[in-house]
């Protein structure tokens, strides 16, 4: 948990009439009062949009504030406005997923963006249990992002209770219309299995997890619509044992040694393409002539497979800055408040054959 410092105003004292002595050290809303010839009262209901003041003597003190450089300490400024300075996130994995977040590369860069841009705008990020009750979270905030929303997370059902704004990255499907961040997934399914149908691949597989999460169920839907376009017959398998490469390769060993053995798998993140990498090498099968694999979300650990494996880049770093953003922006009232888009990038590479100049520097 984040502990915060409390700290006064004041900084260091210098007269007021004296800039160039100021501009030496950080000036107080003493400065400002003297300087604008008001009490430290008007100063502090000038700045803080507070009080009955005429309208003349508000600008006035924010302009001699701004002249002299005035900053407020941040954690002031949050309590002036009634807020915490805290915004909450979590990541809701399935619970057949053993270990947490930090163990899956895209939560981990996403986790990190999005706290170094909340720092950024004065505020601090705090990661919340990924399972549990809402009394998993015993410290006040003012807005969470949730990360792969599924069906009655806590924190989503805490802060509606308590009427707190969220940001979800993937959609919430038990409410569509919650502000989000997120990837076409769908167009990305679809263009990789172009890809390898290019390369020669006639029948593709997908492997997901449990589709109880927004960027799940895109999969699928971009693959059946593809499949269903081409008249070929779909093949969805369900790994059972959550986000690990374990439960991708136990999934790929049974339908790689099956009577109708695909030439092609996508898979909906990288430790399951890493499963299917293993079973596939484990069963003598060559990548990518027998085999052809890409999955969505890409990792250092499927750039140095070998062969490496196509992959689309999700932007995790861009998707982390968004959400933080868009949430601040739900916290502040402001009007252009609306869900946004992150484009994506796919990384071809030697697992499905067709690797460009571009991505064998990868």
């Amino acid at each position: 948990m984040f502990r915060f410092q409390e700290k006064r105003f004041c900084y260091s004292v210098q007269p007021a009439y004296n800039r160039s002595k100021m501009t030496r050290s950080r000036v107080s809303m003493k400065d400002v009062a003297a300087a604008a010839g008001v009490s430290l009262t008007t100063v502090s209901d000038a700045l803080n949009d507070r009080g009955r003041l005429p309208e003349a003597t508000r600008r006035r003190v924010r302009d001699v504030a701004e002249q002299l450089g005035f900053q407020p300490h941040r954690t002031a400024r949050s309590l002036a406005k009634g807020r915490s300075g805290i915004l909450m996130l979590s990541v809701s994995l399935p619970e057949s997923t053993p270990g947490s977040a930090v163990d899956i590369e895209f939560f981990v860069q996403l986790m990190s963006a999005a706290s170094g841009a909340a720092l950024h705008r004065g505020w601090a990020l705090v990661l919340a249990p990924a399972t549990g009750s809402e009394r998993s979270v015993p410290v006040d905030f003012d807005g969470a992002i949730v990360v792969d929303p599924r069906p009655h997370d806590a924190l989503l059902r805490l802060a509606d209770a308590e009427g707190k704004p969220v940001v979800t990255v993937g959609r919430d499907l038990e409410n569509p219309d919650r502000l989000h961040v997120d990837n076409d997934h769908s167009a990305a399914v679809r263009e990789a299995l172009d890809l390898m149908a290019k390369a020669g691949a006639e029948r593709p597989a997908l492997l997901t997890s449990e589709a109880d999460s927004s960027y799940v169920q895109d999969c699928i839907d971009g693959y059946n619509v593809w499949c269903t376009t081409r008249a070929m017959t779909p093949q969805v398998v369900t790994a059972a044992g959550g986000l690990t490469q374990g439960a991708g390769y136990e999934a790929a060993r049974d339908f790689l040694t099956g009577p109708k053995r695909p030439d092609a798998v996508f898979t909906t993140l990288d430790s399951l393409a890493l499963g299917v990498h293993l079973a596939a090498q484990s069963l003598g099968l060559d990548m990518p002539h027998d085999l052809q694999v890409a999955t969505l979300s890409d990792s250092e650990a499927a750039r140095q497979a070998r062969p490496p494996v196509t992959a689309v880049d999700l932007n995790p770093v861009a998707t982390g800055k968004e959400a933080v953003q868009l949430l601040i922006k739900a916290i502040e009232d402001a009007a252009d408040t609306e869900s946004f888009l992150v484009p994506t990038r796919m990384h071809v590479r030697g697992s499905t054959g067709t690797a460009s100049p571009e991505a064998v520097s990868d």
